[in-house]
């Protein structure tokens, strides 16, 4: 935003009343609108270099130690 603002108003010399209400408008929709979004890019990545959570155990083979049957 700060990068935009100084191009559109230093450099091209537009008024602050042209460039600051559609700057905040964007830095206040952006975020809404792209939440879920980046959301779900953020549990990609966590799901593709971490996987380990979501594999299921093949039957056997469970990750707790065998427990001998009760003998009573």
């Amino acid at each position: 935003m700060t990068v935009a603002y100084m191009i559109l108003h230093v450099a091209l010399g537009y008024e602050n009343m042209y460039v600051v209400p559609p700057l905040v408008l964007y830095a206040v929709s952006f975020p809404v609108f792209f939440h879920r979004y980046a959301r779900a890019l953020w549990l990609a990545f966590d799901c593709n270099f971490d996987h380990q959570e979501l594999e299921t155990p093949t039957p056997g083979s469970s990750s707790e130690p065998d427990t001998p049957p009760d003998q009573s």
